[in-house]
């Protein structure tokens, strides 16, 4: 992005945010969790998101906040057991049979 461009996204941003009341990056990061569990009131989660819109460091901030609450939730999930080669049931009778000490099935 040139110098011009990046000094007009700059002064937009402080024009939406003088007249619109628009969130700091401070702010917003003050609402994060709440944001993602949908626990913000209409009126603050719409000045979030126009903060969003304008605020690329938040956005990317968001999107890697997102992405560690979704690796640690499958963190958190159980395991699904190792798949291994099945054994024959004739090995897994003879097993159980020598546990009793009984002789082993024919």
């Amino acid at each position: 992005m040139n110098v011009l461009a990046r000094i007009q996204r700059f002064l937009t941003y402080w024009v939406i945010k003088v007249t619109h009341g628009m969130l700091t990056c401070g702010e917003a990061d003050r609402f994060m969790v709440d944001y993602l569990e949908y626990r913000l009131d209409p009126e603050v989660r719409e000045r979030f998101e126009n903060h969003l819109e304008n605020c690329i460091c938040c956005k990317d901030f968001l999107a890697a906040y997102r992405r560690t609450v979704e690796l640690a939730r499958a963190c958190a999930e159980p395991a699904a057991p190792p798949a291994g080669p099945r054994m024959p049931p004739a090995l897994m009778e003879a097993i159980i049979a020598a546990r009793r000490g009984a002789a082993p099935p024919s």
